[in-house]
């Protein structure tokens, strides 16, 4: 989705496309669609035209930064006190970038999407397998599913939900820095 900016983007219309267009996506915590949720997953997706490559970017959602109208704190909050159009404002403001488009998912919208492509191959460590069931049986019963667990490590096709509970993973490996290798997985 775009988002609106200071620049007249109509006047690009027709011409070249930037070589690189970086795109925020955001996952978001909320367990229903009314409610109001922090984006605890935050990655920026470069799109490189020229060189035809895309990278993935997280940025940690505890990043202590100014949120314009608010006082400094968590850059996973801007979401909740405005939604995207505040989440990119404070990215673009903190780390000199020029985004104007989103994806946001929660949850279920991860889980479908997921579903549809037929699942995603995820290397599962013995360690995370306890957690993952945990997380599963969390978001299951939120949409009154039978969840079905994982029960042995290594490289798996798992489905939308167990890859959900997957991303959510925070007391096992390095911290945040593995919970958000795991989400770009």
């Amino acid at each position: 989705k775009p988002i609106e900016n200071s620049k007249d983007e109509t006047k690009n219309e027709g011409k070249k496309r930037d070589d690189i267009t970086n795109i925020a996506l955001f996952g978001l915590d909320r367990r229903s669609e009314k409610e109001v949720s922090r984006s605890d997953a935050i990655m920026i997706l470069t799109v490189d035209f020229k060189h035809k490559k895309i990278k993935l970017s997280s940025i940690m959602r505890d990043t202590y930064v100014e949120i314009e109208d608010y006082r400094a704190q968590k850059i996973n909050h801007a979401y909740a006190l405005g939604g995207p159009q505040l989440a990119i404002k404070t990215i673009n403001q903190n780390f000199g970038t020029d985004i104007r488009h989103f994806a946001s998912v929660d949850f279920f919208a991860l889980e479908e999407i997921i579903d549809v492509i037929g699942g995603i191959n995820l290397p599962i460590k013995k360690s995370e397998i306890s957690n993952i069931n945990t997380y599963i049986r969390e978001v299951a019963s939120l949409s009154d599913k039978e969840p079905t667990y994982l029960k042995e490590e290594g490289d798996q096709v798992v489905n939308g939900l167990q890859a959900v509970a997957y991303a959510r993973i925070r007391s096992v490996g390095n911290g945040d820095f593995e919970r958000t290798e795991r989400q770009r997985r």
